[in-house]
This record gives structure tokens, C-alpha cells and sequence, in this order.
């Protein structure tokens, strides 16, 4: 610190007292102007010194030397990635974070800190509070060759690389090797330089700045090696994280499955973005270091997802982890024949239409084998606009309330071909709601029902609504799956359904020109 700072020091000093009950700050500037900020605006003022303004979008000041340097050509001290000292050795076995050179105590891709903090940056312990090794981001923006300029020089008798910013400002960074074991390897030949950013895929490495007589390169190496460190500075606060808004704050997922949980940070321009995501019960669910949460066991877990810029903003998702899994098919070739145990039938494990079992499908009017946009009697192929009555199709009602099954009125027989499938008669929907224990659930963020036969076969309805004139409606509320068969109330203008929501299941009468979905089977 320099007399000026020492005096500047001083005279905030004494003006301490009046600034106890002040609530504004004046700043007066080289150029005569005053800078005002709020008392509550300001939490550190920090004099710093011995930086180089490069003109850097970020308003970034680099040092003019390195940590435990004196002059910018001095090699100055090398360091092992979070470690805040040099040492004589440099070795897993010497490294701070890792007692076995395997597991890492506090910086990892496991849940771990993949960022370093400001008690494990070198730059901060030896410089003071303000300075900071550089993120990934800033070293970007120095080799960037839009804002800067390198070149290959000695500088009193040290080969190093020369930084130049478009203001004509410049940094010399000396190419002082690394330190692996005892002593220093390629100095004078290379560089390399900390990062404050850990390698997100492997534990074992750190992001490092490297440089050899061409220019810069981007590498990553073991962090228990030693490196240089050139600190930097901001010259502006850096924007702190306001928000943190996650696309889901609730999740039920069964055992095996997987969601992705997405973060936005704001404001858009925050200075650092980078998050730690974490779960508080790994037993439960685990996630990864991009939001990615795998369900392990039955149980609750919070993912809770946090700015590492001090800022202490944070957000979180409650996990439900079903015991019950749904894995009923062996490939992606849908549909596939399912077998719950059932004495009569066996059932699609897909609504037709749907190229996977949580997918809606298609919505048919019933006697009907094409969706449409709309679904009105205006619509409806099977009404006779001139008598204001419906047309029977398909085998007639009779005493026994036949219907459309099996019959070229059936969307399952005209869409799926001639491999045996059909849209289930009411007693065969009778048969499963009778037999067969049913679950709410959600899957993949899919809500429907989870059925499981008397054998454990499974198969899952998704609630997929229905569809009246051009409106989806009930979508994830409740699910609507018509038979084959004519209503028993009044066969002329109902169809027969099955109809489910988080409650209960049951069989109903519903308009023949409204959209439903179909699960199709297959006789034994």
C-alpha cells in the first residue's frame, strides 16, 4: 500500500464518526465528479494497488506480477489448486483436500464445491480481500483475441508472454513451469497459471491457464501440482445474483428414474453464475453438477441449488421417490403385449397413437379410427343432422350391449393391423378394475395411474382428459378411455368408458362424439 492509500486510509478514518449515523456515501473522483452510493449499498472498501487496466468488458484489473513475486519477471511462488501456501513438495500426499489421493473432502463433481472459496484462494490470503485467483471466464477473456493482443518476448532476460489490451495497456507473464515433486519443470519454456474453477469432469484436475511460445492454450492438469497465480481485481462490484428460479420445485419420480432440474439465474448480466447443486438425502436422490437427479430409493429429498458468488441466494425442489418402478417393456418397439394376470386379456402397454407408454396418444370420437381437431355432433361421422339421431355401428346392441370391438369401427383393429389387437369390451375393462390395484402417481412428470395385475405385470394410464369441440380438457386431472362397447344407460348416444382420477377408477356412459383415449388388448 502506497503512501496515497495510507492518507486516503486516514481520511476515511476520521471522518468515522460523522459516517456512523450517515446514510450516503460521496466518492469524489480524479476527475472532480462525486460518486454517490447508499451506506447500505457498500460492504468492504478495499485499496488496492498494482494492477493493469486492459480494457476488459468485465472490467477486470490484472496484477502486475505473480503471488510471491516482486517484479512482473519474477516467477514468484507456485501453488497447489486451493492450497493458500507453497511447500517443498508437491504430491497427492501433501495435498490439502484429499487424504488418499481418491476421495476429495471438499472440492468435487459429487455434490461437492467445484469452485473456489474465497478461504482456499491464494490470491485472497496473500494480496488481501478483493483480489482473487481468475474463473475460467476471465482467463477466456485475456486470450480472447478480440480484446487483447500476446506475443512471445524476454523481458529482462525472462521468456514470458506479453498481454496487450486495445487501450495499449500490457501484462508480462512469466513462463515459470510447474512444480511436480521437488522443483520446477519448463520454466522459462511454458506456463501455467490457476484457475479458480475445478475440472467439472474429473475430480482429479483443475482448469488451467497454459502458454507456450505460440500463444495461450486451455488444458487441465492434476491440482496437486504447482502453478503460478496471477490475481486480478474488479474494477467495478461484480453483480451479485438476485434469484434463482428453478423449472420445477416439486418432483415425484419412481425408483431408477431420472429429471433433469433447470436453474435460471438472475439478473441476466449476474457477474457469477456458477451454481452448487446438492441433495439432502443422497440415500433418496442424488443429483449431479448440472441438475441432472436420479432417483435411488422410496423416500423425500430436498435438491437444493446455490450461487457461489456470496450473494447466499438459493432454491429447492422437493423429491418424492415412489417404492413402485415401472419398467414393463424390454425395448422401444412399442406396443407391447402385457400380461397382468388377467383370465380373459392381456393389455397394450401404449395408447394408440403414442410411440412410448407415458405419451398421451391419439383422441378418437368412439365408432371413429382418425383423430380430428374438433369433436362436436357436428362432427361425428355416426350423426344423422336430418332425424337428429345416431347411427349404429358396428354389432348390434342387442340385449348383450355389443359394440364396436373387433369390428372395422375399431380404431385398435384399423390403426395396429392384424396382430390380434382391440379395443377392450366393458367387461373386459370390468375385469381389470376388478382384478387389478391402481396407484396416482406421476412419471417423468406425467400424472396417470399406475395398474398392477394379480401376477405384478404393470401397465400405466397416463391421464390424458379428453377432447370436446376443439378443447383439451381435465388433461393430468383425470383419464377418459373408451371400449368397444355401447353404453348400458343409453346405447343409441353413449359409449362405454373407463374413466380414473387421483381418487378412484370406474366405468361410465359418455357422448359417442366426444374424443378419448384407447389401451387396446389382445384375447387369450
Amino acid at each position: 500500500m502506497k503512501v496515497r492509500n495510507l492518507l486516503a486510509a486516514l481520511s476515511l478514518m476520521l471522518v468515522g464518526v460523522q459516517a456512523l449515523n450517515a446514510q450516503k456515501m460521496l466518492v469524489k473522483l480524479t476527475d472532480k465528479q462525486y460518486a454517490e452510493y447508499d451506506v447500505s449499498q457498500v460492504e468492504l472498501v478495499t485499496f488496492v494497488d498494482g494492477y493493469v487496466d486492459l480494457g476488459l468488458p468485465s472490467g477486470t484489473l490484472w496484477a502486475t506480477c505473480n503471488v510471491g513475486a516482486s517484479s512482473p519477471e519474477d516467477f514468484g511462488e507456485h501453488f497447489a489448486w486451493g492450497e493458500t501456501q507453497p511447500k517443498q513438495r508437491y504430491a497427492w500426499d501433501t495435498y490439502f483436500d484429499t487424504e488418499d489421493g481418491k476421495t476429495f473432502n471438499k472440492y468435487n463433481n459429487d455434490g461437492g464445491l467445484t469452485e473456489l472459496q474465497s478461504e482456499d484462494d491464494a490470491a485472497t490470503a496473500n494480496f488481501g480481500e478483493g483480489w482473487r485467483i481468475p474463473s475460467k471466464a476471465q482467463i477466456e477473456e485475456l486470450a480472447n483475441s478480440s480484446y487483447t493482443t500476446t506475443v512471445w518476448t524476454t523481458q529482462n532476460g525472462v521468456n514470458g508472454l506479453r498481454v496487450t489490451g486495445k487501450n495499449g495497456n500490457s501484462i508480462f507473464l512469466p513462463a515459470a513451469g510447474f512444480c511436480n515433486g521437488i522443483g520446477v519443470t519448463s520454466g522459462g519454456s511454458m506456463g501455467f497459471y490457476c484457475t479458480s474453477s475445478l475440472n467439472t469432469n474429473n475430480s482429479n484436475t483443475a482448469e488451467i491457464m497454459h502458454f507456450i511460445s505460440s500463444g495461450f492454450n486451455n488444458l487441465f492438469s492434476g491440482r496437486q501440482f504447482g502453478f503460478s497465480i496471477r490475481p486480478v481485481v474488479y474494477q467495478k462490484a461484480p453483480k451479485l445474483v438476485t434469484e434463482i428460479v428453478l423449472n420445477n420445485t416439486s418432483l415425484s419420480m419412481s425408483i431408477d428414474d431420472t429429471q433433469m432440474l433447470t436453474a435460471t439465474v438472475l439478473p441476466e448480466n449476474a457477474t457469477y453464475k456458477t451454481l452448487l447443486w446438492d441433495s439432502n438425502n443422497r440415500a433418496v436422490a442424488t443429483v449431479s453438477k448440472d441438475g441432472f437427479v436420479t432417483a435411488i430409493k422410496k423416500g423425500t429429498a430436498t435438491i437444493t441449488c446455490i450461487a457461489t458468488d456470496g450473494s447466499g441466494k438459493k432454491a429447492a425442489c422437493q423429491v418424492n421417490v415412489l417404492d413402485k418402478t415401472f419398467k414393463a417393456c424390454p425395448d422401444n418397439n412399442h406396443p407391447h403385449v402385457i400380461d397382468l394376470g388377467l383370465e380373459w386379456s392381456n393389455w397394450a402397454c401404449c395408447n394408440i397413437g403414442a410411440s412410448s407408454p407415458l405419451e398421451y396418444g391419439n383422441y378418437y370420437a368412439w365408432g371413429e379410427t382418425a383423430p380430428k381437431s374438433v369433436y362436436t355432433r357436428d362432427t361425428y361421422a355416426y350423426y344423422d343432422h336430418n332425424t337428429y339421431s345416431y347411427t349404429i355401428v358396428g354389432n348390434d346392441p342387442g340385449p348383450w350391449y355389443v359394440g364396436v370391438d373387433g369390428t372395422e369401427y375399431d380404431a385398435a383393429v384399423v390403426n395396429w393391423g392384424n396382430n390380434g389387437w382391440q379395443m377392450p369390451s366393458t367387461s373386459l375393462q370390468r375385469e381389470l378394475v376388478e382384478k387389478c390395484s391402481r396407484e396416482w402417481t406421476q412419471l417423468n412428470g406425467v400424472n396417470g395411474i399406475l395398474v398392477t395385475g394379480p401376477n405384478g405385470g404393470q401397465i400405466f394410464l397416463p391421464a390424458a382428459g379428453y377432447r370436446d369441440g376443439s378443447d383439451l380438457i381435465d388433461a393430468e386431472e383425470e383419464g377418459y378411455y373408451w371400449s368397444g362397447s355401447y353404453g348400458d344407460e343409453n346405447y343409441t348416444e353413449c359409449g362405454s368408458y373407463l374413466e380414473f382420477d387421483s381418487s378412484n377408477w370406474r366405468y361410465d356412459d359418455g357422448d359417442r362424439y366426444k374424443g378419448f383415449t384407447i389401451r387396446a388388448v389382445q384375447l387369450k
